[in-house]
Formats: C-alpha cells, sequence, structure tokens
C-alpha cells in the first residue's frame, strides 16, 4: 500500500521520502516498479530511507506498514513530525489510529482505510 501511494504521489510530481527495512537496498538500487490495476509503471530513482532518524520533516506521513509494527511509531514519527504534519494512517483494523494519535495528537491523525 506504502509503494502503491506513494509511487503515486510521486509520479504526480510530490517529493516523497520512503522508509524502508527488508526492501531498502532494492529500492536504493533499483528504484520503485509499481503494479496496479490502473496502471504498471517504474521510478528508477526514489528517496529511500533506512531509518528515520535520517529521514526529513515531512508534511504529511502515510503509515501503510502491517499494524503489528505500530509499537514503532512512538520511535518513527517524532524525527518525521513538525507541528503542522498530518499523519495519514492506512491500515487495515479497528481503532488503528490511536497509536499513532497517542504520539502525535489526534489532531493531526486521519484514518485512511
Amino acid at each position: 500500500v506504502g509503494g502503491l501511494y506513494g509511487g503515486l504521489l510521486a509520479k504526480a510530481g510530490c517529493q516523497v521520502h520512503f522508509l524502508a527495512r527488508s526492501d531498502y537496498q532494492h529500492l536504493k538500487q533499483h528504484g520503485l516498479r509499481v503494479e496496479s490495476v490502473w496502471k504498471n509503471f517504474d521510478l528508477p530513482s526514489v528517496s529511500v530511507y533506512h531509518e528515520a532518524r535520517a529521514m526529513p520533516v515531512v508534511d504529511c506521513v502515510l503509515v501503510a506498514w502491517k499494524t503489528t509494527s505500530n509499537h514503532e511509531l512512538s520511535q518513527v514519527l517524532p524525527h518525521l513530525c513538525g507541528p503542522e504534519t498530518m499523519v495519514l494512517v492506512l491500515q487495515n483494523g479497528l481503532d488503528v489510529e490511536r497509536s499513532a494519535a497517542q504520539v502525535v495528537g489526534g489532531e493531526n491523525v486521519l484514518g485512511g482505510c
């Protein structure tokens, strides 16, 4: 989900930064390939990071990892969020926005699934 939405945003000209763990080396070397019902496309070069502390503060964070990793939001979001940053949670499940809201405040969190 993160690759799809991040890829679409990057393709539209938005500045997008990806946080990747297991796919970091592949994304760094080969970029991102998106295959979807809308259209397949390649982004040969993407801004990808292995650690959140190396990333810049952004306007919007898309949380699209599995909910089993939500315990890491308290270590990740402070590096990415400024006072006006919105966090869009794109995860399946009930009340998945709560973990992000506990870190950045509910007024800065949106649910998308």
